[in-house]
């Protein structure tokens, strides 16, 4: 009995260490995707997972021999090309990435398809081998299945709690060496005198090699569609004596499950606020920015940023907000802002823990200390769970401030638009303003067309709370595409709408801010307040017009039907904010092309999903066709129609209650990285659990 059941137990645990590897792979893919690619890649990442992994098993099929004699011997030896491919895909993707590109249909045969495959091929040995285990088991299927699918729950956290302290190329080089040592414990299993221990070692020593240089042997780079590629081009463009392929000077990097962030120093006037207060670029997976600016002796630069730019609009209505709440830390300017418009009592909320860090430790000194000044209280939350918390404990604040708060920035490419973004939705704003203080404001800063969304969107939330006419519940002002929005609850008094105009006409009698970097990607930060909206002072333009009726929904829809761009309120259940097209203009993209910016995103999210259904048409049905041409005497029940179509409709199932899970606990737990994480080992504890138990039942007949 014990030498029998010997070699299920080692098939279950080979099974489980390397279920673990894979999963752990695959979540370290999205974040690797996150970073160096267009992030409408990132589920993709669960995509070819699956692909790679069904390819795999029915590769197993085609090639009878792979599970024939020497069971352990081929696990081994799969087991030691499944490190080894790691390693040389992590190796590949690093140099690759940045020509990963679906601008046109060429692009995505040529590039996109190619590097899909290469990250397609861990999976695709993992998915062999764990076949081949889980055939040999016979009777014991369900628990080697089980053990699989623990191991896999397994590593949907395995990579979290080393990530911030090792980085993603350190992980990935352990990675490659478990699987390599997990292949070198089934060689143990195999009877000494058929051991094949060169691939196993080779396996390892490659690891062993590689884990001292792994930032060497596999340095990522960002995707170069994004903010900091945008800022080195611009500045290149505008510098043409510097040399080709010049980059500015990190002077940090860290790798968090949220993001990968680094700190930039540009030269020259890049660098410098208003001339003369040094700034630092702080990017998130090579967007998302903010900035760091020591303003220490630059008093004029400091009062240019605090009271001549739309980042103060909540602050012009006055008074002095005793409680103030800061969304979104980033770089800690806003904190600034806060302080210098009198604010007694700061508390500064942001979900990245590195960037907590930047800008309170690493950093500190370079921001003058301010963080730590004893009136400023910072915590590491997701901002509306945080307000959620908060607001079933009463708490309430005089002024909440959100510059740009999402993990997500619309890039150039209109990349975020199918990014869900739950800071923004009915739901969100309703929160929001419940959290404020009687007379307190809400202070957004939005970028191009996302401002009349927002105010279509809060003022939904303001006829929850009892709102019939929203009309003096908003502010907007506007510098080039930054636009300034305040909302309150009660309507803005008279005062309170004296005292912005005051302001306002004071921020032209200074030096307004000048910020070269941005002011050369357009963003027009350099240029004088202009009123958008202000109650009691605007009597036509668009904000004046989509408020007036916003007080009857028929005729805000009837309003809304006329605009060229979709800018129904985002909610809950449909919280793509970014999203801007109509649902009729998505039949016409080629015809609107890439030169239409809204159109272009979506285009090319068309495309991929376009390289993902021949990616895995390549892996899982191209060997179906070549079974069926060798044995068509056959009848198992892989070239079966019924078996096929019921299989294949259970895992699109399957597939569809992941992604709208994966997309709901984003809500819950504030970032899409830990909801794939959570909803993952869920699924696959529940799974194997019903696997270890499926012994049990029996078919009825």
């Amino acid at each position: 009995m014990a030498r029998s059941s010997s070699p299920r137990l080692g098939l279950a645990g080979f099974s489980f260490a390397l279920s673990a590897v894979l999963l752990t792979h695959e979540v370290a893919l999205v974040r690797l995707l996150s970073y160096a690619t267009d992030p409408r890649l990132v589920s993709g990442a669960i995509s070819i997972a699956f692909a790679g992994l069904g390819g795999g098993s029915i590769l197993v099929a085609v090639l009878p021999r792979a599970h024939h004699a020497g069971l352990r011997l081929r696990l081994a030896r799969l087991s030691a090309w499944l490190g080894v491919a790691i390693l040389a895909q992590s190796a590949l993707f690093a140099r690759l990435s940045p020509y990963l590109s679906a601008a046109s249909w060429t692009a995505v045969v040529t590039r996109a398809l190619p590097i899909l495959l290469l990250c397609a091929i861990p999976y695709v040995l993992g998915g062999a081998a764990l076949s081949i285990a889980t055939t040999a088991a016979r009777t014991e299927v369900h628990r080697v299945y089980g053990y699989g699918l623990a191991g896999s729950a397994l590593g949907c956290f395995a990579l979290f709690p080393f990530l911030r302290s090792l980085g993603l190329p350190l992980i990935l080089v352990a990675l490659a060496g478990v699987a390599a040592l997990t292949g070198v414990a089934m060689m143990l299993g195999v009877p000494a005198q058929k051991r094949r221990w060169s691939e196993p070692l080779a396996a390892v020593a490659l690891c062993l090699v590689g884990f001292p240089f792994a930032t060497r042997l596999l340095p990522f780079q960002p995707d170069p569609t994004d903010l900091m590629a945008i800022a080195a081009k611009t500045y290149v463009a505008t510098h043409p004596d510097e040399p080709r392929g010049w980059q500015p000077q990190r002077d940090f990097a860290a790798w968090d499950p949220v993001s990968r962030v680094e700190v930039f120093t540009f030269p020259r006037d890049f660098g410098l606020l208003n001339g003369e207060a040094p700034i630092k670029l702080v990017t998130q997976d090579g967007g998302a920015g903010t900035i760091l600016v020591d303003f220490r002796g630059h008093d004029d630069a400091e009062r240019a940023w605090t009271h001549r730019s739309v980042y103060a609009t909540g602050y012009f209505l006055g008074p002095a907000p005793k409680r103030a709440l800061v969304v979104g830390l980033g770089g800690g300017v806003d904190v600034v802002t806060a302080l210098a418009h009198g604010a007694g009592q700061v508390t500064g909320i942001e979900i990245n823990r590195t960037i907590l860090d930047v800008s309170s430790r690493h950093f500190r000194a370079f921001s003058g200390e301010v963080l730590n000044d004893p009136r400023v209280t910072l915590v590491h939350a997701d901002g509306r769970s945080f307000l959620e918390h908060a607001g079933a404990r009463g708490e309430t604040w005089d002024h909440i401030q959100m510059s740009g708060a999402d993990t997500y920035s619309a890039g150039s490419a209109g990349a975020f638009m199918f990014s869900e973004s739950y800071l923004y939705t009915e739901e969100a704003f309703e929160r929001y303003l419940r959290a404020l203080a009687p007379g307190g404001v809400l202070s957004l800063i939005r970028f191009g067309p996302e401002p009349l969304r927002t105010v279509v969107t809060a003022s939904e939330a303001l006829r929850r709370l009892g709102v019939r006419d929203p009309r003096r519940h908003f502010v907007v002002l506007r510098q080039g595409i930054c636009a300034g929005i305040a909302i309150s609850r009660e309507p803005f008094a008279e005062a309170s709408v004296l005292h912005l105009l005051d302001e306002v006409l004071a921020s032209t009698r200074g030096a307004g801010v000048s910020l070269p970097m941005w002011e050369a990607m357009g963003f027009g930060i350099n240029t004088p307040i202009q009123l958008d909206y202000v109650p009691g002072f605007t009597k036509a333009g668009l904000y004046a017009d989509v408020l007036t009726a916003a007080a009857e929904p028929a005729a805000l829809d009837r309003l809304l039907a006329t605009f060229p761009l979709d800018y129904s309120p985002s909610t809950d259940d449909r919280p793509f904010f970014f999203q801007f097209l109509k649902p009729a203009d998505w039949l016409r993209l080629e015809e609107l092309g890439d030169d239409n910016f809204f159109a272009k995103g979506l285009l090319g999210h068309m495309r991929l999903v376009a390289g993902f259904l021949v990616l895995a048409a390549a892996l899982t049905l191209l060997p179906l066709v070549v079974l069926r041409r060798r044995e068509r005497e056959a009848t198992t029940t892989l070239r079966r129609p019924s078996a096929l179509a019921f299989f294949g409709g259970l895992g699109l199932a399957f597939m569809l209650v992941e992604l709208a899970l994966i997309q709901r606990t984003g809500l819950l737990l504030g970032h899409p990285t830990y909801s794939v994480s959570v909803t993952l080992a869920t699924l696959l504890v529940g799974s194997g659990t019903g696997a270890a138990y499926s012994r049990r039942l029996r078919a009825r007949p």
